[in-house]
């Protein structure tokens, strides 16, 4: 659970043909677009609450690997095997998302994509994904909103 008892209540899209902003609003809200997009979605999501943009609220040092990570990735046309951005942690000062794949400071913000993930490895990430995925979705559909298992 957040600490601050924040949560996030809406997303806002932009239709990128007519420019007309779209408000959806949700109990919870799953992010699982790709460990870039993640990471942009996430950054971009100033508010007066979130000045820096939800999830950005780790030290500086890690908010710093954060950047590297995206234009590198970025840098390189986004890699097939690309991951990491929002690390999973034990604490909020050293990472973005808490076991559960929820942003630490919003916890109904999910993460299910390979953001979550330090490195990728020597094999795609798509099955380990889905099951992440799978998890998540398993700990929300049973109602819990908190780290705890």
């Amino acid at each position: 659970m957040s600490e601050n008892g924040a949560r996030a209540t809406r997303v806002e899209s932009l239709d990128r043909t007519t420019w007309q902003s779209r408000q959806v609003h949700a109990d919870h809200i799953v992010l699982s677009a790709s460990p870039i997009e993640t990471v942009c979605l996430l950054w971009t999501s100033k508010s007066d609450q979130h000045p820096d943009g939800v999830g950005n609220n780790a030290d500086p040092f890690t908010r710093v690997m954060f950047r590297k990570f995206f234009h590198e990735s970025m840098s390189i046309g986004a890699a097939i095997r690309e991951s990491g951005g929002e690390i999973v942690g034990a604490d909020p000062s050293s990472s973005v998302l808490n076991a559960w794949e929820q942003v630490w400071e919003m916890s109904n913000v999910v993460v299910a994509d390979a953001s979550a993930f330090p490195r990728s490895g020597v094999a795609g990430t798509t099955l380990t994904v889905m099951a992440h995925a799978k998890r998540v979705c398993r700990h929300l559909a049973r109602g819990s909103n908190s780290a705890k298992a």
